[in-house]
């Protein structure tokens, strides 16, 4: 969980930051006091409270723009709470020990935005891991899955393509131990690219003698040598 807390109405004035855990009007806050300190106070839980006053350069940082970005990790044991300036020039990290009663609160219960003493602007950032639907109307990264033999079975396949019917056995044979190979582990790929040089040739060999038109043969040659 993250959020941005803004200081410009009122530069060092007051706390703001989120509440974690909340039952009530008890919780754990994580805040930033006058733009000088992060603090995180765990005593309405029962854990302890724990400030780090920030550095001069820290501060300086924080004064171009006001704003102090907060991260909070509920991690097994702790709360860790990062807190960084914009374009993250400056971070300082504070760490609140959690049992696991009190992790088991924080990560039920509800969070709460905290602003007093001032007119503090807060965008809050959750990310809970989900991803949205993907966008089938833009293309994927090329060789995402980092298959190792992409480039010689997209000229197999082209080749394939180009003569359609008049394909010999050996190139649509090679093109299927290709595909079959997408899913086989790195090894096996690495494998059989070390042969794979002289079995195109042997394959391009077959292809000038099948009974495919000049143009498509001389086509599907250029395919399997690259060009």
């Amino acid at each position: 969980v993250g959020c941005v807390v803004s200081f410009k109405s009122t530069p060092g004035r007051g706390v703001a930051g989120m509440g974690l855990g909340v039952e009530g009007r008890t919780y754990v806050k994580v805040l930033i006091e006058e733009g000088k300190r992060l603090v995180i106070d765990g005593t309405d839980v029962g854990a302890a409270r724990a400030s780090l006053d920030f550095t001069d350069q820290f501060r300086d940082a924080a004064a171009k723009s006001f704003d102090i970005g907060l991260t909070m990790q509920i991690r097994e044991k702790e709360l860790l709470v990062t807190a960084k300036t914009e374009g993250a020039a400056h971070t300082t990290e504070l760490v609140l020990p959690l049992t696991s009663e009190q992790r088991a609160r924080l990560l039920k219960n509800r969070m709460a935005v905290l602003s007093r003493d001032g007119r503090h602007r807060i965008t809050p950032y959750v990310d809970d891991a989900r991803r949205g639907e993907p966008d089938l109307m833009q293309p994927a990264a090329a060789n995402r899955w980092r298959y190792t033999l992409l480039a010689e079975l997209y000229a197999v396949e082209r080749a394939v393509w180009r003569l359609g019917g008049a394909a010999p056995v050996s190139l649509l044979g090679l093109r299927d131990r290709l595909i079959a190979a997408v899913g086989e582990g790195q090894a096996r790929q690495v494998a059989l690219k070390a042969n794979l040089a002289g079995e195109l040739e042997s394959v391009s060999g077959d292809v000038r003698k099948c009974t495919g038109s000049p143009e498509a043969i001389d086509a599907a040659v250029r395919e399997l040598q690259g060009r």
